[in-house]
């Protein structure tokens, strides 16, 4: 199993405005795709692909993205 070693500042800046303009805070925006990124790692692909076909996950552009992100990061890696 991996470890994300991505930190609050490594978010892509374009999803984190997105959700600073929903009324968030950059902090907390930073923080909560921290967390989403840890919590899909823990996933396994069959899990994510599964996930991505929820209408309550599409959503959710933080998820869906960091879903998509986890998913193409691991393909590349094998």
């Amino acid at each position: 199993m991996s470890v994300s070693l991505a930190k609050p500042t490594d978010a892509p800046e374009p999803l984190i405005a997105a959700y600073v303009r929903r009324g968030l805070s950059d902090y907390f925006a930073r923080q909560q795709y921290r967390g989403a990124r840890q919590w899909a790692e823990k996933l396994s692909p069959e899990e994510r692909a599964r996930l991505l076909t929820l209408p309550a996950i599409k959503r959710s552009p933080m998820t869906v993205h960091v879903l998509n992100e986890v998913t193409a990061e691991q393909h590349n890696a094998h």
